[in-house]
């Protein structure tokens, strides 16, 4: 087969770490409209905490576990220590993107800054099937099946059960949700847990996938953020979809450009998303 095909698979590996990684931001910014800098630092230490535990021999589900309690309590944190005491949305980006250098920072201090590798918890995920001559490898398919379990699992809980109306209306009008008896707080409190779980998810897929970096928390959020903002305005599912675009992408791309470029190239098509359409692919323009 040729470079393209080969692009494309990678490239769904990739899109479903990034779509991972956007439906977890859009479940904290969508319904907080804070811009939760500190993603990063979320991003980082779950990656790092998964390798430290399966590198001392946990086994690879309680070093998960463990994982996402971490994340999501220092997501969680961010939010009741930090951004729930300022008003402004300008205090509360700086706020978060300190937050990320403090976390960063902790984390090579702790670890060092030399990257490292992150052992498959299955070898048979390291191998690859043949369709049609097409080599997909293993750990893609489970990539895939996880990003689709969790944002269809997550989606529905979203818009069938009483907490999912609950964090709908506050995204919708956090004003009105507030008047009319909705606890706005405790549902930023769930969804920070809920998005940092999330972002835990895809942190730890893309350690399998290339390994480890404290510096490698600011990229991911920002590819995490602009698919977010491509999927679409207020949409939940249009973010993971348009992480999922987004990965596709930044694979081709390199069909032609070096990796160095994948940065830029997704701020170009953030640009021009906005510029054919405002509100993203699945977002719902507001009346001015």
């Amino acid at each position: 087969m040729g470079v393209i095909p080969d692009l494309l698979v990678s490239g769904v590996g990739l899109g479903a770490i990034l779509g991972l990684l956007s439906f977890g931001f859009a479940l904290s910014y969508w319904p907080s409209r804070q811009f939760h800098f500190a993603y990063a630092g979320v991003v980082v230490v779950a990656s790092y905490a998964y390798w430290s535990l399966t590198s001392h021999g946990v086994a690879w589900p309680i070093a998960l576990v463990a994982t996402l309690v971490v994340s999501g309590a220092v997501g969680v944190a961010c939010y009741i220590f930090v951004y729930q005491r300022l008003a402004d949305p300008g205090a509360i980006f700086l706020a978060g993107f300190a937050l990320s250098l403090i976390i960063t920072n902790a984390i090579q201090w702790g670890f060092g800054s030399v990257p490292s590798l992150v052992q498959l918890p299955f070898v048979s995920l390291g191998n690859v099937v043949q369709i049609h001559g097409l080599r997909i490898p293993i750990l893609v398919i489970a990539e895939l099946v996880l990003f689709l379990v969790i944002v269809i699992g997550i989606s529905l809980v979203i818009h069938k059960s009483r907490i999912g109306v609950g964090v709908r209306a506050v995204s919708s009008d956090p004003d009105l949700a507030q008047a009319s008896g909705i606890s706005a707080n405790r549902l930023l409190i769930s969804a920070y847990i809920v998005g940092s779980l999330v972002a835990a998810l895809g942190s730890v897929l893309l350690a399998y996938q290339s390994g480890i970096n404290a510096n490698d928390g600011f990229n991911p959020m920002l590819f995490a953020i602009n698919g977010m903002l491509v999927g679409g305005r207020r949409s939940f599912g249009g973010a993971a979809f348009g992480g999922f675009v987004l990965g596709l992408i930044l694979q081709l791309s390199l069909w032609k450009l070096p990796s160095a470029w994948q940065t830029t190239i997704a701020f170009v098509v953030l640009v021009l998303i906005v510029l054919i359409r405002p509100q993203g692919i699945f977002g719902r323009k507001v009346e001015a």
